[in-house]
């Protein structure tokens, strides 16, 4: 049996009674052990029950000094302490690990879930785990709890972790792609976003890029709150900083593009969909970056985000907020292309984390004969 720790004092004790019992000397036990098929009584211990009960220790003590000790030192030992209960569920049998995946929930929800992003991510109001609504609050980045544990907890979740700081960091990089993009051509430049969410890129737009002056952006989610908060963002970053976008918001599911491509939307300059390709399989991505590469013009660069195989996220996803992601190898995410039926060059770039691969596609300024 897999993990386990034997303690014996309980079988030695059990064995002297019984050798007191039958008056026997040592000399004869072994015959007698034999016979009876007698074991020694074992405590034992299974590995995620030790991971446990280190986690729990590890959470009463912080509890108790969350107020007086700065929470960024104990980060690492939460990290790790989570990751090995994940380790030890993930050793059991197929058919054992939902029930104790459910068991440690229960055990350990009172705590995660204290902070608000990881109890909305956890309780899916949206009806999926990375709703713009957990985006938002990862953005923001702020400590909005009712208790110091739930904001020690929501500043782990979001600033210890490396997949979740590069959630922040990829926002900032797309922005700066775009902008490198066109500072190559002139005039109209259009630009696209699939499965947008709350598009904070776009308010960062506003904020800090000259491409204002030339961008016309299109958001695409099939998630009309979404939209709706994407809007509101954009209209408030116009009004704080006096400057306007031209942007549209479409509604439009992943599955109606992959069968009927986006209707009359114009030719893009750039399209990119940072945080949907983690939760297609193979066929349904390859099909999805061909209808995404028709839409592009010549010259123009096509960008799809994957977290990487083994990314720092994935047992807290998995463990404590029951948010299952499709990690990817680097050759993996490369492969998501197809024949797209005109010259290109594709590569995959690692963000600074780590944690997330980009697929980058760039097709020839001039469509092949």
């Amino acid at each position: 049996m897999r993990g386990l720790r034997s303690h014996a004092s309980a079988g030695f004790s059990a064995l002297g009674i019984l050798v007191r019992s039958f008056g026997l000397d040592l000399a004869n036990f072994g015959l007698v052990l034999q016979a009876l098929h007698f074991a020694p009584l074992v405590v034992q211990m299974t590995e995620l029950e030790q991971a446990e009960e280190n986690l729990q220790s590890l959470l009463w003590e912080l509890d108790a000094h969350v107020e007086r000790r700065a929470p960024s030192q104990a980060w690492p030992r939460l990290t790790a302490s989570v990751t090995t209960c994940w380790l030890a569920i993930q050793e059991l049998e197929e058919d054992e690990i939902y029930g104790a995946s459910a068991a440690w929930r229960s055990r350990f929800h009172p705590w995660f879930l204290q902070a608000p992003c990881i109890r909305r991510a956890y309780e899916k109001p949206l009806g999926y785990a990375g709703d713009f609504g957990v985006m938002d609050l990862g953005y923001r980045n702020i400590p909005e709890a009712e208790t110091p544990m739930g904001n020690l907890l929501h500043g782990w979740f979001s600033t210890a972790l490396r997949g979740s700081t590069a959630v922040r960091a990829r926002r900032r990089w797309i922005g700066l792609e775009m902008q490198r993009h066109a500072a190559r051509s002139m005039g109209l430049w259009r630009g696209m976003s699939l499965a947008s969410g709350s598009s904070w890129e776009l308010r960062d737009m506003v904020h800090e890029s000259w491409l204002i002056h030339r961008a016309n952006m299109t958001c695409v989610d099939q998630d009309p709150r979404a939209l709706a908060a994407a809007e509101e963002g954009l209209r408030e970053a116009e009004t704080k900083h006096g400057r306007t976008l031209d942007a549209i918001f479409l509604r439009q599911s992943v599955r109606e593009v992959i069968r009927g491509g986006l209707g009359d939307l114009p030719k893009q300059d750039f399209v990119y969909s940072l945080g949907l390709y983690d939760y297609l399989p193979k066929v349904p991505a390859q099909l999805l970056t061909t209808v995404l590469a028709r839409q592009l013009r010549p010259g123009g660069r096509l960008i799809v985000g994957n977290y990487l195989v083994g990314h720092d996220t994935q047992p807290v996803l998995e463990l404590v907020m029951d948010w299952f992601l499709i990690g990817r190898s680097p050759e993996q995410i490369e492969d998501l292309v197809s024949d797209l039926g005109r010259d290109y060059s594709a590569r995959v770039q690692i963000d600074s984390t780590g944690s997330i691969g980009f697929l980058v596609v760039d097709f020839a300024s001039v469509t092949s004969a």
